[in-house]
């Protein structure tokens, strides 16, 4: 087993070349942050049996991923049977992110509320809690958030008390994927947990049978469901229906 940064491998043609066309390998697992043809994902992942972990449909390619849509959409039911009916989400750049944007807006579909506009968070606290704090600054009046993942929630959850609401007297916030720190901020978050083990077993399984006979195709991991851990960071609004 070998772990590289993809762009690095990318930049570095000569070992690109030397590894991948080299016949050095037997398979590789590629993680796409973004699209699956990103950074020349594409290019890598046809040179030798690959699986790309994490990206969409893509022609020509076999991509597994979690199902991302769904955690979203109870993430945003959480909040909603709280009562909340001003909901945000806050995402970043990237095909998760967009598939976790469409769950959230098929739960506030379902209940007949209107959805508003993306907070602009990205993939680490520091944007995530810059991004919260401009908007509370400029009026926001969310009383729940959705946010796209642990990291980023990490910061929202920063953010919001930095800016001057209690957590979760004025604002609840939900976050999809659980890690190690999450349990231990003070109010601990409340997540939707992913099956990481399971994908990572199934994305191997995968690459094996990739490397035997080569094949295009999509799998989405619906089994196990994500999971709903409910910690101290959300809890009724404060004024019923607000």
């Amino acid at each position: 087993m070998v772990l590289l940064n993809a762009d690095e491998l990318m930049a570095r043609h000569g070992a690109f070349r030397a590894l991948v066309r080299g016949h050095r390998v037997d398979g590789l697992l590629i993680q796409s942050g973004f699209a699956a043809d990103s950074h020349g994902l594409q290019e890598v992942a046809r040179s030798v049996p690959s699986v790309v972990f994490n990206a969409d449909r893509t022609p020509g390619l076999r991509t597994v991923r979690l199902d991302d849509t769904t955690a979203a959409t109870m993430a945003t039911k959480q909040l909603l049977e709280l009562g909340h009916r001003r909901i945000a989400f806050v995402g970043a750049e990237g095909t998760s992110s967009d598939r976790r944007f469409r769950g959230y807006l098929d739960a506030l579909d379902d209940a007949g509320i209107a959805a508003v506009p993306m907070i602009a968070g990205g993939w680490d606290a520091g944007s995530a809690r810059a991004g919260i704090e401009r908007y509370f600054a400029a009026g926001g009046r969310a009383t729940g958030l959705v946010v796209v993942t642990s990291t980023s929630a990490l910061g929202v959850h920063a953010g919001v008390i930095a800016a001057g609401p209690s957590l979760p007297g004025d604002v609840s916030v939900v976050s999809i994927h659980d890690t190690w720190f999450t349990e231990h901020l003070n109010p601990p978050l409340t997540v939707l947990e992913l099956p990481l083990a399971e994908i990572g077993q199934r994305a191997v399984d995968l690459l094996i049978e990739q490397i035997a006979s080569p094949t295009e195709g999509a799998v989405v991991l619906e089994e196990p469901a994500p999971r709903l851990i409910e910690r101290g960071s959300t809890s009724a609004p404060r004024e019923t229906g607000a």
